[in-house]
């Protein structure tokens, strides 16, 4: 089988469970492995949880990055019977997978992340949740245009953003926020203005 080497990433024939194409990028693979286990670098107190708890997220890090891991993975997923495997398994078990992602998505980290991953998707530039929650602080937890406190709202205020650049202006309501979208839109704001005028009604 065909692969290619985890250090120098140069295609070699696997010949068995091989990852690297040389002693040479074994030996290379071994120090990063060793890194990654702190082996020789930082000893481990495994009575202290938090140490425990950040080595092996560094390591399921670097472990998920692996190619051969990555391509495993992927001839697993392919094969017919693994994937009848795991509807049936989604089957029997929809009621606990669905009460555990729910549980899961209720954790407040995974909540941020969720809220930092939208804003990114948006285009909005270098916004995190303390970011939000410190420029909320700065307006007294009111819409910077309307002045209304966000518990007069249902939904979280919304962040303002320059759609051309991604710079943040401000944290708005979500009735500011969406009527300024309609301002920031000239050609539609101009095109409105028109059809008022001609029903004389500005």
């Amino acid at each position: 089988m065909i692969k290619k080497c985890e250090i120098c990433e140069q295609e070699f024939d696997t010949k068995g469970r091989n990852i690297c194409c040389s002693k040479k990028c074994a030996e290379e693979n071994k120090k990063r492995k060793d890194k990654i286990y702190r082996k020789g670098v930082v000893k481990i107190d495994w009575n202290n949880p938090e140490e425990v708890k950040e080595h092996r997220k560094e390591y399921n890090e670097e472990y998920n990055q692996r190619i051969e891991v990555i391509e495993r993975r992927k001839e697993y997923d392919q094969k017919p019977e693994n994937k009848e495997k795991q509807r049936n398994y989604y089957h029997k078990n929809k009621e606990r997978i669905a009460l555990r992602a729910k549980k899961y998505h209720q954790k407040p980290e995974v909540k941020d992340r969720s809220r930092e991953r939208s804003w990114k998707k948006m285009g909005i530039k270098d916004m995190t949740v303390e970011r939000y929650n410190n420029m909320l602080k700065e307006q007294n937890y009111s819409c910077k245009i309307c002045g209304r406190h966000q518990n007069e709202f249902k939904r979280m205020l919304a962040v303002d953003h320059n759609h051309k650049t991604g710079e943040v202006r401000g944290i708005l309501c979500p009735k500011c926020n969406s009527r300024l979208e309609v301002l920031d839109n000239k050609e539609w704001h101009n095109k409105a203005l028109k059809y008022l005028g001609e029903k004389n009604e500005i």
